[in-house]
């Protein structure tokens, strides 16, 4: 059957209405889409143990070394006493690898409790008995920092623990958590974990699997470079187990670090890239995530990554709706307004 005049004359008239529709979409994907700098570094900040080196995609996008260190080993719970044992790492003390590990120099990056410590939390005093200090495996030394001007900055970091004693003596609890303020835990007992939100009490062979904490920024400074070291161990990553007997419980734990570092001095620089949006996004979709201990799970990469690009588009929305993009980020998380302002 012919089509009426009036029938045509709506067709050409949603042509170009469709025409606009399809490019406005495709305008939105675009600017969704995250790049690939933003993408590295949201890999980094929810998979730090597997992901490679990234860089903050903030601006001025400056020419760094991108570095990965690590320090893996096991700790245990006390024969004696409260039967409590730690691991407790500050990721930022990473950046350096000759820390003295062996007598009271408590300025180490990881701490951790064995059979005859007899402390019910933790502690980053070497000289008490049972505490072991270990450093990460970095190619810089204090006086690449202190000296030679090498300037860094941390890029993500994690803590992961897991029971791998006998499975008969395997009664307990444990709780682990990155402090949401990146506030020195040193001295934090297992009651003080629990206290904060979502940081839950679960069973020492609970999965049977790897049990993670992240870092996060909690403060735009904590995105700068520092041309410094900080003057002790001040532990924001860490796991708490308490036994139910004098039987030990054997843990491995793996902490991992990843910086940037610049300077003339500190050799080996690739490109970096800014993308204001996706680091925005990136942060904000971090700042929801829980500060307790998370266990192993494949899709958690690609999980965050939706977030992320999700965030991003509903800030693009806002600022096409006439804000500022400090104006559609603050209402998510300070720390990415202070960093785009």
């Amino acid at each position: 059957m012919p089509k009426t005049k009036e029938a045509n004359a709506k067709q050409q008239k949603s042509k170009p209405q469709s025409r606009a529709r399809k490019a406005a979409n495709k305008e939105d994907k675009r600017r969704a889409k995250l790049s690939e700098c933003a993408k590295a570094y949201s890999r980094a900040l929810v998979a730090c143990h597997s992901a490679p080196p990234a860089c903050i995609p903030t601006t001025p996008p400056l020419d760094s070394v991108k570095l990965k260190v690590f320090i893996k080993d096991t700790f245990t719970t006390s024969t004696t006493g409260s039967y409590t044992g730690f691991a407790a790492f500050d990721p930022r003390q990473a950046i350096a690898s000759d820390w003295v590990t062996t007598t009271l120099g408590d300025s180490v990056p990881m701490v951790v409790s064995g059979g005859t410590y007899a402390g019910a939390g933790i502690d980053v005093d070497q000289s008490v008995t049972g505490v072991y200090a270990f450093n990460s495996n970095s190619p810089y030394t204090q006086a690449d920092i202190d000296v030679n001007s090498v300037k860094w900055r941390l890029v993500a970091a994690c803590l992961r623990v897991k029971f791998i004693g006998n499975s008969l003596y395997d009664g307990g609890s444990m709780a682990g958590m990155h402090h949401p303020d990146n506030t020195d835990m040193d001295g934090f007992t297992l009651s003080d974990m629990t206290s904060y939100n979502n940081v839950p009490l679960t069973g020492l062979a609970d999965g049977k699997g790897w049990q993670h904490v992240f870092y996060r920024p909690s403060d735009s400074d904590d995105c700068d470079y520092s041309a410094s070291l900080h003057a002790a161990c001040r532990p924001i990553l860490a796991f708490i187990a308490k036994g139910d007997s004098s039987n030990t419980k054997l843990f491995a734990f793996e902490a991992h670090a990843m910086f940037e570092a610049i300077g003339p001095n500190a050799r080996g620089k690739s490109r970096s890239s800014a993308d204001p949006e996706g680091f925005a996004g990136a942060m904000t979709a971090a700042a929801r995530a829980t500060p307790g201990a998370l266990p192993e799970k494949p899709n958690r990469v690609g999980s965050f990554l939706g977030q992320v690009e999700s965030t991003v588009k509903t800030m693009t929305n806002i600022v096409d709706a006439g804000a500022s993009l400090f104006e559609a980020v603050e209402p998510y998380w300070g720390i990415a307004a202070a960093a785009l302002g």
